[in-house]
């Protein structure tokens, strides 16, 4: 009797095993014949179908995390932690198992759990061979706990290892910590690399002014102070006045002291604000383009060609409304009859934080597409509808609705049919979405009730 109760247990567990190798390889066959656009809906589906599917749950919830959706990483991500904790039968690869403590630090640490984070990360870093690839996650939450030493170690053996790797958050991290050891050289390297991969970002400017005057580059050092003065001045009132005070000051002085090629720099940099001669240096450095083409666009001396080398420096000023604005600004002065080819400049200032820009891109978009000024202020592009109900569904305010409801009551236009593309998606995924929407269509009248019905239908 006992070697039989034996038997049907090897059994048992030769079957368990097969299953799960065909799950395996089933799983893996659906992954490799996805692409991009639908990828996260087979896994979704697989995962519906398979509730005690750990690998799904975790693909999952790294999707969610890697396109901004939080709440929804952390439902797989708590669920897949489950299958692993409950069932004895699961078989988790090393890489599975260190990517999974990794997305948990990685949650933690952006709701500030520092603690938290640390433990998980620690668990991500100390899985064999895999580990080692959390090691920048890992530098980041030691230098958010001020464990400054822990942190260089293991950014200088990660970089030396995994250069290619290294993300623009994470180069911003260490060459902070290279800054902090007065490694000015290193920081150097990774500021300059952290150009070519990171946006500019609030103190950026002022940062890289120092590294450079640290490392003997006083024209680079005036060149990236200024760029900070000029990103702020697109979100709040600057006192320009005092800053060409402060300019001439800082000329006189270079040019006592005879650091020409710091004053030359400092006077390119107030000619964008005096008539006073701009001196032209050869350089390649992308803030004395940037200041080149504006002085250029003040003094109304454009020609054709300049856009295309304006551009050049994009992925360097892609955060500044200026930016954009100032070539719509010489785009709009153009004798030109269709504007449809520029109008995503105009679309990119909307993308950025709200500027001094932001309201008069849209009532220039808005007249493109041949709304009225008034009716121009509702315009929305798609991305702008897109964060709108993100919004919502993290908060199910309806009021947070009203913007949309406003923008599709107005006449017909592509923008229009975009964000009632955007909806009807929304709402046949979503009943409660729809209830909403069926909702808000009975007390409706006119071209919004009109759109509502459209949506549901």
């Amino acid at each position: 009797m006992r070697g039989r109760i034996i038997s049907l247990f090897v059994m048992s567990l030769f079957i368990l095993s097969c299953t799960l190798n065909k799950e395996k390889k089933e799983y893996k066959e659906l992954k490799d014949s996805c692409n991009d656009s639908n990828l996260y809906q087979s896994i979704f589906s697989y995962e519906l179908e398979h509730p005690a599917h750990f690998e799904s749950k975790l693909d999952l919830a790294k999707l969610n995390l890697f396109a901004g959706n939080y709440s929804k990483a952390w439902e797989y991500l708590i669920r897949a932690d489950g299958i692993l904790k409950n069932s004895k039968n699961v078989k988790v690869s090393d890489s599975d198992l260190s990517s999974m403590y990794a997305s948990f630090a990685t949650l933690n640490l952006l709701s500030n759990d520092l603690e938290q984070a640390s433990e998980y990360v620690k668990k991500a870093y100390a899985v064999p061979k895999y580990g080692a690839n959390y090691g920048y996650l890992k530098g980041r939450i030691d230098f958010a706990l001020k464990n400054s030493d822990s942190a260089w170690d293991v950014f200088e053996k990660t970089y030396k290892k995994f250069p290619e790797q290294i993300s623009a958050e994470e180069i911003k991290t260490y060459m902070y910590l290279a800054a902090d050891r007065k490694e000015y050289k290193k920081a150097l390297d990774l500021l300059e690399l952290y150009f070519t991969k990171g946006a500019f970002f609030p103190g950026l400017g002022l940062f890289a002014s120092g590294i450079y005057e640290k490392n003997g580059n006083l024209e680079r050092s005036v060149f990236t102070a200024f760029l900070d003065y000029e990103y702020q001045s697109c979100f709040t009132k600057q006192n320009d006045k005092l800053f060409v005070e402060n300019l001439k000051n800082a000329i006189t002085k270079a040019e006592s002291e005879g650091h020409t090629d710091e004053m030359n720099a400092l006077k390119a940099v107030i000619a964008l604000y005096t008539d006073s001669e701009f001196p032209i240096i050869e350089t390649d450095f992308f803030a004395y383009k940037y200041i080149y083409y504006k002085y250029k666009y003040l003094h109304s001396q454009w020609v054709p060609n300049d856009a295309k080398y304006y551009f050049s420096i994009e992925n360097n000023m892609n955060t500044f409304p200026i930016y954009y604005w100032l070539i719509w600004e010489v785009v709009s002065k153009a004798d030109i009859k269709n504007y449809s080819n520029w109008t995503s400049i105009l679309e990119k200032i909307l993308l950025l934080n709200r500027s001094i820009y932001t309201d008069k891109a849209r009532i220039a978009l808005g007249k493109i597409a041949g709304f009225s000024e008034k009716d121009a202020e509702k315009l929305l592009i798609p991305a702008e509808v897109q964060v709108i109900l993100n919004n919502y569904f993290s908060t199910e305010d309806e009021d947070i609705l009203n913007p949309i409801y406003n923008f599709i009551s107005l006449n017909d236009n592509s923008y229009v049919y975009s964000a009632l593309a955007i909806l009807k998606s929304y709402s046949a995924q979503s009943p409660l979405f729809k209830k909403v929407l069926s909702a808000k269509a009975d007390v409706s009248i006119g071209r919004l009730k009109e759109r509502l019905l459209f949506i549901l239908n």
